[in-house]
């Protein structure tokens, strides 16, 4: 039977910045944060940034991710939501200065 690569770090990435979603007070970053493409910038970022932990896991077995991701520590969850955190912000602030942009452009090229 075919083993099946499984990263860890990636699957707690996506865990941790649901959970701070969760948390969020502001609905917006919630609602930007479901489309898939921002997740995926989001979480590839940090995966720059972290090692990554993976496993070889049997198809029959992948019920078992759950529990292998408990082998994540709290520290590092911690390290991953202090990064996710500032990984909105960034981009966030940059989608605003891109709008802003586009803004002024078109206002200028509008006379």
């Amino acid at each position: 039977m075919q083993e099946t690569i499984v990263n860890l770090t990636s699957l707690a990435i996506d865990e941790e910045l649901e959970n701070l979603l969760e948390r969020y007070p502001y609905q917006r970053y919630r609602s930007e944060f479901s489309s898939p493409e921002k997740r995926q910038i989001l979480i590839d970022s940090l995966l720059k940034k972290l090692p990554s932990r993976c496993v070889e896991i049997s198809p029959d077995r992948l019920d078992e991710i759950p529990e292998l991701l408990n082998c994540v520590s709290t520290q590092k969850r911690l390290v991953i939501e202090s990064l996710l955190e500032k990984g909105i912000q960034a981009l966030t602030q940059n989608e605003s200065c891109l709008m802003e942009r586009i803004l002024t452009y078109s206002r200028a090229n509008s006379h």
